[in-house]
C-alpha cells in the first residue's frame, strides 16, 4: 500500500494544506481587522487652485459590523468636493482579496476601493485614481 512516491507526497499534501490554511487565515483576520469603528479622511486629487485644495478633503467615520454591514458618516461642509452636508449611509461591505466593496442591497459590484496598506491601526484605500480613503482607529 505504501511505497516511495506515496510517501513523497505525504508531506507535500500536508505542506499544501498548511499553506493553503494560512491563505484562509489570513483573509479572515483582514476581515476582523475591518471591525469596530474606524476615523475617515477622504482625499480627492487634480489639477486645483490652492483655495480648492481644501475642498478635497472631508472628514467622517466608518464602523464595520460582522454581519457584513457597515455606517458610513460622512462630515460635508459648504464648498466640500464630496458633499455639503453630513451624510450617514446604511449599506454593505465585502472584502475580494485586495479589494475592498460598499454595496447596496441589489448591488454585485459596489464600489470598489483597493487595499493599498492595512494593518490593526490603519488602512489606505484608493477609489479608481484620484480619490483616496484613509481609515485609522
Amino acid at each position: 500500500m505504501w511505497n516511495n512516491s506515496s510517501l513523497f507526497f505525504l508531506p507535500f499534501l500536508t505542506t499544501l494544506a498548511l499553506i493553503w490554511s494560512s491563505c484562509l487565515s489570513k483573509e479572515k483576520n483582514a476581515d476582523t481587522m475591518l471591525l469596530g469603528e474606524w476615523h475617515a479622511t477622504w482625499n480627492g486629487s487634480g489639477e486645483v487652485s490652492d483655495e480648492m485644495e481644501e475642498a478635497l478633503t472631508m472628514d467622517g467615520k466608518i464602523s464595520f459590523f460582522a454581519d457584513g454591514t457597515a455606517i458610513i458618516e460622512a462630515y460635508g461642509y459648504k464648498g466640500c468636493a464630496f458633499t455639503c452636508d453630513t451624510l450617514t449611509t446604511h449599506i454593505n461591505w465585502k472584502l475580494d482579496n485586495q479589494v475592498l466593496r460598499f454595496l447596496e442591497n441589489d448591488d454585485a459590484f459596489g464600489l470598489p476601493y483597493t487595499i493599498e496598506k492595512i494593518n490593526s491601526q490603519s488602512i489606505e484605500l484608493a477609489l479608481i485614481d484620484d480619490i483616496r480613503l484613509s481609515l485609522t482607529k
